[in-house]
C-alpha cells in the first residue's frame, strides 16, 4: 500500500491501546474520565485510532480526512460478524467482542502498519 502517514497512525494506536488498555462498548472508558486526561484512558480500536490522529479518544462524528481512511483501511482487515458496509460499525463489533484482547487488538493495528508501509 505504501501509506507511510497511515503506518504511524496504526503504530500510534496500537502503542494506545498497549500502553493505556483496551475498553468495549465505547470509545472509551467512561469510568476513568475525569480522573486523568482523556488522551491516557482505556479505549476500544476506535477510540484508540481516533486518539493517534486527534489527541481525543472520540472521534468527531462525521469522520475526515486520515482518521477517516485508517478506519476503512482498518476495517477491510479485521474479521468482524458485522455485515454492515460501515466501517465504524465494523470495528466497533470487532473490538467489543467479548472474546477480544488487548493483544489481538494491537496485533491488528500492527500487521496494519506493516501492510500501509509496504
Amino acid at each position: 500500500m505504501n501509506n507511510p502517514q497511515l503506518a504511524v497512525v496504526y503504530e500510534k494506536a496500537a502503542d494506545v491501546v498497549q500502553t493505556n488498555g483496551h475498553c468495549k462498548n465505547w470509545f472509551y472508558d467512561l469510568h476513568s474520565e475525569g480522573k486523568q486526561p482523556r488522551s491516557s484512558l482505556r479505549v476500544c480500536a476506535l477510540g484508540a485510532l481516533s486518539i493517534a490522529v486527534t489527541e481525543d479518544p472520540q472521534p468527531p462524528e462525521e469522520l475526515d480526512g486520515l482518521l477517516a481512511e485508517a478506519v476503512a483501511d482498518l476495517s477491510l482487515r479485521i474479521a468482524s460478524v458485522t455485515v454492515d458496509e460501515n466501517p465504524v460499525e465494523r470495528i466497533a463489533n470487532w473490538s467489543d467482542s467479548v472474546v477480544r484482547t488487548p493483544a489481538e487488538i494491537v496485533d491488528a493495528l500492527l500487521l496494519a502498519a506493516k501492510a500501509a508501509a509496504a
